[in-house]
């Protein structure tokens, strides 16, 4: 966790989509609020300079928000690429104007993606990306194509579009899209929903086998084998707050981890663990002492 080779950066939690998979639609729906933070762009500069992160992959996309909403994303990005960073940006592309992505697009270089998530064709992908746009992502797309940036069309398949995949994938090569990208999912495990696919388009995942992993404890112990440890990625919430990875910074689980009881927050510029969260990333590589998140996500199949 002290030099990794990427970020996982979370710019903000807003977001104009209520998917029923995401984190934020989930506390929304079980506290009744939202929780806004946005990060401050010039404590995240001040914080990679410091500390010497240049050069690195960046990739901004919120576990509760689209980055798109930040309120200077623009600066946000031009900062980025002032520290030559490679970004790779996740959005699903509604409620932007075409002024705004040409201002995106013109700042992009041929090293950075933008991955636009759209979930079916126009009659389908807002069945699980509600309140979403079509003509506003499409424009979006259109925009991206033609900067030097690549534009790819990220497809995560449901039971009610799965059967458009090759009209989406043809659709994506007319318009232009440098990938067309087919991302099985878990997403469709919400109990509130039935948007199951066919057995081929389904992750294995560790909520699947929740309860199997707890049952399974002592006589089936697996392989931990998890990124945090091999400086592969960390990740930056849009409080400033530093975990090492998304789904140890999940609501559901920030406030019960070393990292969200005591942060590492970038305004500090400082980048030291602490004790306590040094013992945490010990307890990652076995699994008798691993973290339950942890398990989940970072065990071998």
């Amino acid at each position: 966790m002290y030099n990794p080779i990427s970020w996982h950066i979370e710019p903000t939690t807003r977001c104009t989509l209520e998917c029923p998979g995401c984190d934020r639609t989930w506390f929304k729906k079980t506290f009744g609020k939202q929780i806004i933070s946005d990060i401050n762009v010039d404590h995240l500069y001040e914080f990679f300079k410091h500390n010497n992160f240049r050069k690195q992959k960046i990739w901004l996309c919120g576990s509760n928000g689209d980055p798109i909403y930040h309120p200077n994303i623009i600066k946000l990005v031009e900062m980025l690429k002032s520290l030559d960073m490679m970004l790779f940006i996740s959005t699903n592309g509604s409620a932007k104007t075409e002024k705004f992505w040409i201002q995106i697009g013109d700042i992009l270089t041929e090293q950075d993606e933008v991955i636009f998530g759209i979930d079916g064709l126009e009659d389908t992908s807002k069945i699980y990306r509600i309140n979403q746009k079509w003509n506003q992502v499409m424009t979006g797309v259109k925009s991206i194509v033609k900067s030097k940036a690549k534009c790819v069309w990220q497809f995560i398949p449901f039971n009610f579009n799965q059967h458009q995949i090759d009209e989406a994938k043809t659709l994506s090569k007319t318009l232009g899209v440098d990938k067309f990208k087919l991302l099985k999912s878990h997403r469709w495990l919400d109990d509130s929903i039935n948007f199951k696919p066919s057995d081929n388009f389904i992750k294995m995942h560790r909520y699947d086998i929740q309860e199997k992993l707890l049952n399974e404890d002592a006589k089936d112990p697996k392989e931990m084998n998890p990124d945090c440890m091999s400086n592969q990625e960390i990740y930056i919430t849009a409080e400033g707050n530093i975990f090492p990875c998304c789904h140890t910074a999940t609501y559901r689980f920030r406030h019960k981890l070393p990292f969200g009881k005591d942060p590492i927050n970038i305004s500090n510029k400082n980048y030291q663990l602490k004790s306590t969260q040094k013992d945490f990333l010990e307890t990652t590589k076995q699994w008798q002492s691993a973290h339950l998140v942890c398990k989940m996500h970072c065990s071998q199949v």
